[in-house]
């Protein structure tokens, strides 16, 4: 499936489609939907940012795991790529405004479910792990500041031990708490994110 977003040919595939439509049909809390608004929400507002900047993409194409940007013009660099990857997160805590004041003004916790999805998105988004916003935002301020090489060398450390901090509290809150295993879950999925971009 097709379509057009501001002149970007966006591309769903086949797969992505299917597992979305699977991971919704399971989904049995409710949380899918709002999570999903909240990635889409996400990724809207940089292509905003992008567009304003003319670096905009010709295609985005959609898969289960990951998007794939194609033909995207050359970036300015240095204040337009922070503001871009700061849109994202930005699009984020905007939306969740209305919605936190939705929450107080009916008490209703689905305004509330909707309101944390996004502080929960656009915050770790923020974080400086290769691969996220805000590890865009790092590589480019340790570049300015310690030159390219060392600014890549600054974001895998920062994002292996940030990875690991998390894998190690995810497990140390399951094994002395019978946690929830959602933060290992991160740590996990963040370390391997960080073994791919790099």
């Amino acid at each position: 499936m097709k379509f057009r977003l501001f002149g970007i040919e966006i591309h769903v595939t086949v797969l992505f489609a299917v597992t979305v439509a699977f991971l919704l049909t399971i989904d049995r809390t409710g949380i899918l939907i709002p999570m999903f608004a909240a990635a889409f929400l996400h990724e809207f507002g940089h292509i905003v940012a992008m567009k304003l900047f003319n670096t905009a993409p010709k295609q985005i194409i959609l898969h289960p795991c990951s998007v794939t940007i194609v033909d995207r013009f050359p970036s300015h660099g240095g204040k337009s790529d922070i503001i871009i990857s700061l849109s994202g997160p930005f699009a984020n805590f905007i939306a969740a405004l209305p919605l936190y004041i939705a929450f107080k003004f009916t008490g209703k916790l689905e305004f509330a479910n909707w309101y944390a999805v996004q502080i929960i998105t656009g915050a770790f988004n923020l974080i400086p792990v290769n691969g996220l916003d805000g590890g865009r935002i790092l590589l480019i301020l340790a570049g300015k500041a310690f030159g390219s090489q060392r600014a890549v060398l600054i974001l895998k450390i920062v994002s292996l031990l940030f990875a690991g901090a998390l894998i190690i509290a995810g497990i140390t809150l399951i094994v002395r708490f019978e946690s929830n295993p959602s933060l290992l879950f991160v740590g996990v999925y963040l370390a391997i994110l960080n073994i791919i971009k790099l």
